[in-house]
């Protein structure tokens, strides 16, 4: 009986991370939608912007689907990670920016005060990539309206 309820508890986890994980890309596409159904579909300076953010938006959740098989597989010892040097300016700043929609939704202003140089860093990309969804996601849910979430670097300019 207790190996059952330690599996429902895992289920239960699952799920509840599984929904969690799918609400930033979600919301950040109905926010875009919005946005172009609006009046940015005619404006065609922001329409491709808009519709590259849709697709990046896509792409992530297409990487989310994915992202159950290949835990299993990481944690067999199947699948290896993929290090390589990771530009952090940059990836912060892309998905910052892209979660910038679901944080004017929440009347959230995010700012990021990183050096302008920072090192590339050895880390496998895509796992970066989730780290720092999930922090600026977490930093977006409990923070209150009206209020700011910073992001900065430790390592000096």
């Amino acid at each position: 009986m207790t190996e059952l309820h330690r599996l429902e508890r895992v289920r239960r986890d699952f799920v509840s991370n599984i929904s969690h994980e799918l609400r930033t890309p979600l919301a950040s596409l109905q926010a875009l939608t919005e946005t172009l159904r609006d009046g940015a579909l005619d404006d065609p300076t922001v329409a491709p912007r808009f519709l590259d953010r849709i697709e990046t938006e896509v792409d992530a959740l297409a990487q989310m689907v994915r992202e159950p098989l290949e835990l299993s597989r990481i944690e067999s010892g199947r699948v290896p990670f993929r290090f390589q040097p990771v530009p952090v300016s940059e990836t912060v700043l892309t998905l910052v920016e892209r979660l910038q929609p679901l944080a004017a939704r929440s009347d959230i202003n995010l700012i990021v005060d990183l050096p302008h140089r920072l090192p590339r860093v050895y880390a496998d990309a895509e796992r970066i990539h989730q780290v720092i969804t999930n922090l600026v996601d977490n930093a977006l849910k409990f923070s209150p309206a009206g209020g700011r979430s910073r992001f900065l670097s430790a390592m000096p300019a």
